[in-house]
């Protein structure tokens, strides 16, 4: 059985003898539709679109936040007869610390006193001074675009009774926004 469908003058006719040729024209048929439906939703789409009218507002909260990176901290120290006799140990290299915050009012940077051998940490940057005697202590620091970059001096008093050894890391930083 052979079909045939073809065009003229915008009518479709139907020949069922010719197979060949009414595939071709029903492609053509399908195609010419589809172009025809979209001229149609073309032609409403600006009629429409004349009519709707909206306005938008959005708003984005950023939570301050800061972080702190070490460099060259000790994880312990090692405490000699010498040094318990001195009464006090200074850390042979600056320790590192990098602050980075999206505050633009600055950071607090905390240090916490972690080991009772040491009864006070003295700690020197820049032009600004920290002594941490009691559990922790903290000092504010401003704002910097780039991320803050403190080379820190470090001072240990040690505690009475304290015996030489190797003594877990006697502080730690931390920084949370202003």
């Amino acid at each position: 059985m052979t079909h045939s469908l073809s065009a003229t003058n915008g009518l479709i006719s139907h020949d069922p003898t010719n197979s060949e040729s009414g595939c071709r024209a029903a492609r053509a048929s399908a195609f010419l539709g589809l172009i025809a439906g979209f001229a149609c939703l073309l032609a409403a789409t600006p009629a429409m679109a004349a009519n709707a009218e909206a306005q938008m507002s959005v708003s984005a909260r950023v939570l301050a936040r800061a972080v702190v990176t070490l460099e060259n901290a000790p994880s312990s120290i090692s405490v000699t007869a010498e040094d318990i006799a001195r009464g006090f140990i200074d850390i042979a290299a600056p320790i590192t610390v990098r602050v980075r915050t999206n505050s633009r009012a600055g950071y607090l940077l905390t240090v916490s006193r972690l080991d009772d051998s040491f009864s006070a940490v003295k700690l020197s940057f820049g032009n600004a001074e920290m002594h941490v005697a009691a559990s922790e202590g903290w000092i504010a620091r401003p704002y910097v675009a780039s991320g803050d970059i403190l080379s820190v001096n470090a001072r240990l008093t040690l505690a009475p009774g304290t015996t030489p050894g190797l003594h877990s890391a006697p502080f730690a930083f931390s920084a949370s926004p202003i």
